[in-house]
């Protein structure tokens, strides 16, 4: 199973030195391209996507969540933090066997 990321620069750098392929995209086209290639990416079975990035394009993420298809896709904090950060990072963690 692959991992891929979808995130700013900082997120993805970090994810990169731990050896998950990540993509850094910063506008709405950028992201939901990224974003419809991996839902047809062969193998990849976990889609991380920081919450500004998910924002832009709120709908499709959201869509993809419930249809209960792979990748799976989890949205995670940015480098600016998330109110949910705490559980994000837990769920991290638990998934990759990694401390962020």
């Amino acid at each position: 199973m692959k991992i891929k990321v979808i995130g700013d620069e900082f997120t993805c750098l970090g994810f990169k030195l731990s050896g998950v392929f990540a993509v850094v995209a910063r506008d709405k086209e950028t992201v939901l391209g990224e974003f419809e290639k991996s839902l047809v990416e062969e193998g990849l079975g976990l889609l991380f996507i920081t919450e500004n990035e998910a924002n832009l394009i709120r709908e499709e993420v959201e869509q993809q969540k419930t249809k209960g298809e792979m990748p799976l896709v989890v949205e995670i904090p940015s480098k600016v933090g998330w109110k949910e950060r705490g559980r994000a990072l837990q769920l991290i963690n638990r998934v990759l066997s990694i401390k962020i």
